[in-house]
């Protein structure tokens, strides 16, 4: 982690650096000039430097061979994030040299100038509420999709769902995965909406709306036979495409089609990041050519690992 004395000089040095470019900025809108906006990708990499070479034994014995910028980086008006990757050598315990490699995932505040260094979950969490918050908000009205890319808990988390949803079920497993369970439409479709948390840290996994031709569904109490009054068609399955394709910006992924006796499945994904996505399926009969089911799927495998 970055230390925070060390970082509370390097944050001090950057909200000058902001201020003078600001300046400047201003300075060359009134002459004309075509000036190239400060690089936060150069201040990640000098701020996980200085944090790497705080954490040294011997820190004048760093030698950093590279510095760079891994995949490609988000901002937006309030905040960057980026993921630096250091090639370095430096002085061991006993006098020696050792060549290592480091990754750090990092965010910066444009707003105050703060620099933070993440854990890979909450990096990843934060960059995709940053760049996909509003539009995974836009998809299905009543269901927080927004909330596969949250770092709070279980029961932080239930507070919002009841808001959003209603009444819900809930169910833990053996493995101690703990589900929650509720009514919920998108669009025209009555279905199901699951939301399931993992068992050793209770940060969110996957969110889940379920819809198929009179499927049940039980809230602890009573059972329930829902989606008998709508009969879905393709035209259902290709506005939730667009919905999605326009609420993230990005186009979906190659439609997948797998044949089975007397159906036809098919699924395309969405790629946030890697390891959080979203998946879209539905099955044709082939007797009447009508929808059999069709199943939204939000997926955050990176919060796994998560504290």
């Amino acid at each position: 982690m970055i230390n925070p004395k060390r970082f509370a000089w390097f944050c001090c040095a950057l909200s000058v650096l902001l201020l003078l470019c600001s300046a400047c900025a201003e300075s060359n809108v009134n002459s004309g000039a075509n000036q190239e906006d400060i690089s936060y990708t150069e201040i990640a990499v000098a701020a996980v430097e200085t944090a790497l070479k705080d954490r040294l034994k011997n820190p004048e014995s760093l030698q950093v061979h590279s510095a760079n910028l891994d995949g490609e980086s988000f901002e937006n008006d309030t905040a960057y994030f980026g993921t630096i990757v250091v090639d370095y050598s430096a002085q061991n315990g006993f006098g020696g040299y050792n060549r290592n490699t480091t990754k750090s995932y990092v965010e910066i505040s444009k707003v105050d100038g703060v620099v933070t260094e993440l854990d890979e979950a909450s990096y990843y969490n934060r960059r995709i509420k940053a760049q996909f918050g509003d539009g995974l908000c836009s998809i299905v009205d009543g269901i927080p999709l927004q909330l596969i890319c949250s770092d709070e808990h279980y029961s932080q988390l239930l507070t919002i769902i009841r808001k959003e949803c209603g009444d819900y079920s809930t169910f833990t497993y053996k493995s101690g995965a703990k589900e929650v369970s509720c009514v919920a439409n998108a669009g025209d479709l009555e279905g199901t909406a699951t939301f399931l948390f993992y068992p050793e840290n209770e940060k969110i996994w996957q969110i889940n709306f379920f819809w198929s031709d009179g499927q049940s569904y039980y809230d602890g109490t009573n059972a329930y036979t829902l989606g008998t009054e709508y009969i879905a068609t393709l035209n259902d399955v290709d506005e939730l495409k667009e919905q999605i394709d326009n609420a993230l910006n990005i186009p979906h992924g190659k439609i997948i089609e797998t044949t089975e006796t007397f159906f036809h499945d098919y699924e395309c994904c969405w790629s946030l990041v890697e390891g959080i996505y979203i998946k879209l399926s539905w099955t044709i009969n082939d007797t009447n050519g009508t929808i059999g089911h069709i199943q939204l799927l939000l997926c955050n495998d990176v919060n796994e690992k998560a504290f």
